[in-house]
């Protein structure tokens, strides 16, 4: 017979199986039966237990042990799967109770569970389960810095809260803002302040408070320890040791004299300004302000003395300008270590003067002692010191030897001479040494002039010269070689043609020329005695052409030039006799 479970319908399982029965009766004999019975499995039920809420990052049990097996099928198999929210990873999907960590933001998480029995039949409906993550609340806000900070340097702020995903914004309480667990801000004033934290998250916000000291002490003024100087000194006023106690640097400065001779300071405005003390004894005062980088000023101002004095005299430098040549200033100058120092000068020639520097012009060459005496109100102190007044010979120049011409005008030339100490004017003094006598046309003045002599020679003149202050030069001389005059252009003209016997004339002309003597060849071998004639005569005894040369000779030179002469014969006339017959 088939066997059916009460209640529940037939499953797909089916199974073939032995039934044995048996009986009380023991007079019966046993007897066995095959038979097929149909058996029904009914799916599990997933349960993937109740929703959730957790914070961020916690960790988290997934409960799917309520799902069940109406028939018993165990141990069920379990698989988990996320279905929604931002992804994690679970411990395992194939328990009943996998764990997960919950996400670090908020999330809303939701999971789906299947089972399946130990016959492989799986729930017919998917189990659901939502985890709900959330912020954790913020508590415990705490903010610090590091206050008290300096005018002008950065002060840094922390908060800390408990809690999850916080924001944190600051207000500074000088109506700047920032964003940022840490942050820093730099105030642009001193003073007191309350800075406030905001952190908020998605569960709320939380507000904290923190004091903020902002400090700006007082830059310090010190314009250097009180001094003596100098009169008509450098002085250097030294602020140099200003400081301030914060670092607010650069300092800037202000000078300004509250007594005393007024001087003129390099610049009121920087650290160490100079100035030039009076040229007389005086007491000056200054004082001095600093002020920092951020604008405050040093609450008090220093003061620094400067007492001027005059310096004593210990040493003395003098100099001249010596050797100098005579006519001229000599220069003297003396220098001390001293102050309001005068000087007086004695220059060892009688004079006497006061000054520095000063000149003095002597009257004759010589060596010299010059005494000066340096005194101020506190010292004296002299010095000597040798001077040299020269006095050079001028030096004559009698000009460079001539050639001359004959009967021409000379000039002599001594413009070259002179003197070298500059001793001008030069007077001179001209004579004739040599030679037949000329009259020079002034012999005291640089370039007189003569007449050359009519025939050649030679003429010597000395020069003297006198400078300014009658210093004679040596004696230099010149020579002047008086020459005839050169022959140009000889010309030789006759008055030809003539017959035989009649008396040729001849002529010779130049251009220039002087002391000449001419001497004729006619060319018919009759050569005439020298002469100074320019003219000749000759009878030439028989007819032709002849070359006749004139030859004038002088002093500079021989030239020689032709002419032509023609000779005519004479015509004989024979008459003609007429014979009749």
């Amino acid at each position: 017979t088939a066997v059916v479970m009460p209640g529940l319908a037939p499953q797909v399982l089916t199974s073939t199986v032995s039934i044995t029965a048996s009986q009380s009766d023991s007079n019966l004999a046993n007897t066995t039966a095959n038979a097929v019975l149909t058996i029904g499995n009914r799916a599990p039920l997933a349960n993937a237990g109740s929703d959730q809420s957790t914070l961020v990052s916690a960790a988290i049990t997934l409960d799917g042990s309520a799902s069940f097996d109406p028939d018993g099928h165990l141990p069920l198999m379990y698989e988990w799967q996320q279905v929604g929210g931002t992804p994690i990873m679970l411990s395992s999907n194939a328990v009943s109770r996998p764990t997960f960590i919950a996400p670090s933001a908020p999330s809303i998480l939701r999971f789906s569970l299947i089972v399946t029995d130990s016959l492989g039949l799986q729930s017919t409906e998917m189990a659901s389960a939502v985890v709900t993550v959330t912020d954790r609340p913020v508590t415990n806000l705490v903010a610090v810095n590091d206050s008290p900070t300096t005018l002008g340097r950065s002060t840094m702020f922390v908060a800390w809260a408990e809690g999850s995903n916080m924001v944190y914004t600051w207000n500074f309480g000088d109506g700047a803002t920032a964003a940022n667990q840490t942050v820093v801000h730099t105030y642009e004033l001193s003073g007191t302040y309350t800075a406030i934290v905001t952190a908020t998250n998605g569960s709320g916000s939380v507000t904290a408070t923190t004091p903020v000291t902002i400090t700006n002490l007082s830059p310090l003024a010190n314009a250097g320890p009180d001094r003596i100087a100098g009169i008509n000194s450098v002085v250097t006023l030294d602020g140099s040791g200003s400081a301030d106690p914060d670092g607010h640097l650069p300092l800037s400065y202000k000078w300004q004299q509250i007594s005393g001779s007024s001087v003129v300071l390099s610049s009121g405005t920087i650290s160490r300004p100079v100035f030039t003390a009076p040229n007389a004894p005086a007491v000056l005062a200054f004082s001095l302000i600093v002020t920092d980088s951020m604008g405050l000023r040093s609450p008090v101002s220093d003061t620094v003395v400067i007492t001027a004095s005059d310096r004593p005299i210990t040493a003395m430098w003098v100099l001249n300008s010596s050797p100098t040549t005579l006519g001229q200033a000599t220069w003297f100058t003396a220098t001390t270590d001293g102050s309001n120092v005068a000087y007086t000068w004695n220059f060892g020639d009688g004079a006497l003067a006061l000054g520095n520097p000063i000149s003095h012009t002597y009257s004759a060459q010589g060596f010299y002692t010059a005494i000066v005496t340096a005194t101020n109100g506190v010292s004296l102190l002299t010095a000597a010191l040798p001077v040299t007044i020269t006095n050079l010979a001028p030096v004559a120049v009698a000009g460079s030897d001539q050639d001359v011409i004959v009967n021409s005008t000379v000039s002599l030339d001594g413009s070259g001479s002179y003197d070298q100490d500059g001793h001008v004017p030069l007077t001179y003094q001209w004579a004739q040494v040599g030679g037949p006598m000329v009259l020079l046309n002034s012999a005291v003045i640089s370039r007189p002039t003569f007449t050359a002599p009519i025939t050649p020679n030679v003429l010597t003149f000395t020069l003297r010269v006198t400078d300014a202050y009658g210093l004679v030069s040596v004696i230099d001389t010149t020579e002047i070689r008086v020459n005839a005059q050169a022959i140009t252009n000889l010309q030789a003209h006759n008055n030809s043609p003539l017959k035989v016997g009649r008396s040729v004339n001849f002529t010779a002309t130049l251009a220039a020329g002087s002391n000449v003597l001419y001497q004729w060849n006619f060319g018919d071998g009759v050569i005439s005695n020298p002469t100074t004639l320019l003219t000749a005569t000759h009878v030439y005894t028989r007819y032709g052409s002849f070359t006749a040369i004139v030859t004038a000779t002088n002093q500079s030179g021989i030239n020689g030039v032709e002419t032509l002469v023609v000779i005519q014969p004479y015509a004989v006339y024979i008459p003609l006799l007429r014979k009749d017959s």
